[in-house]
Formats: C-alpha cells, structure tokens, sequence
C-alpha cells in the first residue's frame, strides 16, 4: 500500500452525491485515506464552478485526484492550475470530448429535465451502469442516487456533456494520469479513451473487467490498480 499521507480525492459521477463511493471507501479503509466530494443536488453550477468547489476542498498534504465519467474533465481543468499537492490524476471510464450521441430533439433541457427527473427501472440499471448478475443492493443504490438529485441538474450536466471539449486540459496536467477503462462500458465507448491518448500518449492504461461503474463493481481490483499507481509516481 502506499503511504497514508497520499491521500485519494474522488470525484463522482454524473449524480455527484459521492454516495456510490461507499465500497471502494470501504476497499481502502484498511490503508489509504479518501475524501469524497459531492457537488450540489439542485443547483447546478458546471464544470467552472465545480472545479472551484473541489479547489476549495483540496487537503493541505499530498493528494491524487480520482475522478470516475463526469469528473474527468473536472480533475483535469482542476489539475492544469498545479494545485499544492498534486501528484497525480486517475480518469475512471471518462472522457475529454462527448462520448455519446444525443438526437436533437431530446437533447434540450425541457425533454431531458423530465426524463432524468425520473427514476431508472432496474434493468436500466443494469443494462447502462451496471451488469446482469448486479445484486439488487447495489441497483438500488445507483436508483437512490439519481433519485436524490434534481432533474433539471442532471440534464444540464448531461447537456454540458454534449458540448465538451476538455483536451486542452490534458496537455496542462503537470502530473502523470492513468486512466481505468471498463472492458464491459455500454455508456463511454473506447473512442473516449482514443481522443484522450491523442493527446496525451503517455497516458497509463489499465483495462479491467466490469461495466462502466468500475469502482462499484470491481472497488479492489481498482484499489490495487490505484496503488501500484501512486507507488510510481515520484516522490515529490
């Protein structure tokens, strides 16, 4: 394990509650400290006011980001200012550009709002997030998740999503990234990972088996991946 004063700074996914963190705070209990950030459920502020939120809450010793989908571009506009402390990013199934396809008609905040405002059947759940043996705990756990936050918050940040373009962050990380690629993603294709190599070809790469919730359903393989990271980085 690496040192206990590295500590991992998570940054959720789309929900932002940070609530789905709780197996891999878990995984890491036994030898590295975590802090998870949660951005505001019914208030939505976009990436620029989400990475003042998150600067404000850096802590003061060694830290590496670990941002899982929607927080990839955020840790990385993050990183570019070379926050005290940084020593490195980890992008969890993210992407720097769009990585999906919305049709016209339903990617307006009206249609979106009302459908995000929704809570997602199980298969759903399954079928995008998770996989087909989820236990039903875990299902839940994403459905209370999305529940939780506003709609119209989730389809401006799935909106803003649309709209992306985040390379010119990757260039002005001062620290090294590994990025976690989800072999079963049915949400972040492997074009997400492509973009992000052109720009950063010395990008670490780390495939592991699981569904785009990769640090739900695979928390200590990730841990360990995480670790082996952090113990090559140099010491600063």
């Amino acid at each position: 394990m690496p040192r206990r004063e590295t500590t991992l700074v998570l940054l959720p996914g789309m929900d932002g509650t940070g609530s789905l963190f709780a197996a891999f705070v878990a995984a890491a209990s036994a030898g590295l400290p975590t802090q998870v950030v949660g951005y505001p459920r019914h208030e939505h502020r976009g990436y620029v006011g989400l990475a003042e939120l998150v600067t404000a809450q850096l802590p003061s010793g060694p830290f590496v980001l670990v941002a899982e989908s929607y927080s990839g571009p955020l840790a990385l506009r993050v990183a570019a200012e070379a926050p005290a402390g940084l020593r490195g990013v980890v992008l969890v199934a993210s992407f720097v550009v769009p990585p999906l396809r919305f049709p016209r008609l339903l990617a307006r905040e009206p249609v979106l709002g009302w459908l995000l405002g929704r809570t997602p059947p199980g298969w759903v759940v399954r079928a995008l997030f998770l996989h087909a043996r989820a236990p039903a705990d875990q299902i839940e756990a994403v459905r209370a998740a999305l529940r939780s936050v506003a709609g119209q918050v989730l389809a401006r940040r799935l909106i803003e999503i649309l709209s992306l373009d985040a390379r010119n962050f990757l260039p002005a990380c001062p620290v090294p990234i590994l990025y976690l690629q989800a072999q079963s993603d049915r949400l972040v294709p492997r074009s997400a990972l492509t973009a992000i190599l052109r720009c950063r070809p010395d990008v670490e790469v780390e495939t592991l088996p699981g569904p785009h919730l990769l640090l739900q359903s695979q928390p200590t393989r990730a841990l360990r991946s995480i670790c082996r990271f952090i113990k090559a980085l140099p010491v600063g």
